[in-house]
């Protein structure tokens, strides 16, 4: 572990749980509607900030985001389209820098919310209730479905 990262919290849950399983993300509207995200932000970091927890939703493991700000801001697709020159007229690095310099303007707006834990990764406390809602659900259906399959086959067997 790094040893900017000790003291932080441990990840809300397992390394591994896997973005896969879950389809679509569970969105509490009338809950974001009333956060004072919405009151104490500029539009344009309520956006971004969507856009972290959406992006985050299919992430392994599934609510996180990667805390290097280059990773994080071409997940993010925030790329300064139009004050800058397409990254791709840009010299080696210097595109990098110029997404870099934006996405800093924003960072901490839209990760307002977000904390940085010790495996390097940022969390959403509402995206984790849901992932943790979502995995256990479907925990409970695979069970049922596998102790469905272990009663047919009990019945089969004993014919």
């Amino acid at each position: 572990m790094s040893d900017h990262l000790r003291g932080l919290p441990r990840p809300p849950y397992s390394p591994r749980l896997d973005p896969l399983i879950f389809n679509e993300m569970d969105f509490n509207v009338a809950r974001f509607l009333k956060s004072h995200l919405l009151s104490q932000r500029p539009p344009e970091e309520v956006a971004i900030h969507l856009m972290c927890m959406f992006r985050s939703w299919h992430q392994v493991p599934a609510g996180s985001l990667p805390s290097d700000d280059l990773e994080l801001a071409i997940l993010l697709d925030f790329i300064p389209r139009r004050r800058f020159l397409p990254p791709e007229a840009l010299k080696p690095g210097e595109a990098q820098d110029r997404i870099l310099v934006e996405w800093r303007k924003f960072k901490d707006g839209a990760l307002a919310e977000w904390t940085l834990h010790s495996d390097g990764r940022y969390y959403h406390p509402e995206v984790v209730e849901v992932a943790i809602a979502r995995y256990e659900r479907y925990l409970g259906r695979k069970q049922a479905a596998e102790a469905t399959n272990r009663k047919r086959k009990a019945k089969k067997d004993a014919k």
